[in-house]
């Protein structure tokens, strides 16, 4: 049986693929935002990757975003933005066209999505005071996106879909290539004809 992290390319790839077409490009990260907590340690970083396809070139031919957050990160200590700039070079080549069609989140995205999503549950514990069930992250989002997205279904991902609620709509895709029954509809409106304002 196949892997299906076959289908999702490296971003070492990605790079190697970029030089090889554009061998007078650029490839600039920045760093956007760092979290710390009170007592100075890193919580979360984002950082911006701009690729350009030459050294003359004012403005990136694409860009990507990433961030890496210390609570989620299978990132090595003391790596963690190493992997977050690595992430988010490989979300802007993939911006670039340096993708598999429809596999946009690098090998690297995918397998840290994969060794999360049976983590992410409701078993976990959450810090006190927290009672609501965990947001899927951005990365389970971007992977359901691009599940959607692949599989040519007609629907939009509920901006407070739970980390659970995302694995099994993960997994029903995966298993059925159709969207769960229910998926995207929100409860909450009842009064879907009121202006929004």
């Amino acid at each position: 049986m196949p892997n299906f992290m076959d289908d999702y390319e490296t971003v070492d790839s990605r790079i190697h693929r970029f030089w090889e077409k554009y061998p007078d490009g650029r490839i600039v990260t920045h760093l956007e935002e760092i979290k710390i907590d009170d007592a100075g340690r890193t919580l979360a970083v984002i950082i911006r990757a701009e690729v350009y396809k030459t050294v003359e070139a004012s403005r990136p031919d694409a860009t990507g975003y990433a961030e890496e957050s210390v609570a989620t990160s299978t990132a090595p200590k003391g790596s963690l933005v190493e992997t977050c700039e690595t992430s988010s070079i490989g979300r802007a080549l993939a911006n670039l066209g340096f993708s598999a069609k429809g596999n946009r989140p690098s090998r690297e995205e995918m397998q840290k999505a994969e060794r999360h999503r049976d983590d992410r549950n409701d078993d976990n514990p959450r810090p006190s005071g927290q009672f609501a069930p965990r947001l899927a992250s951005a990365k389970q989002a971007a992977y359901l996106g691009d599940l959607i997205f692949k599989h040519k279904l007609d629907a939009a991902i509920p901006p407070s879909l739970s980390a659970q609620d995302a694995k099994e709509a993960i997994d029903y895709i995966l298993k059925h290539r159709a969207l769960p029954p229910g998926f995207g509809i929100d409860v909450a409106d009842d009064h879907p004809d009121e202006e929004p304002f």
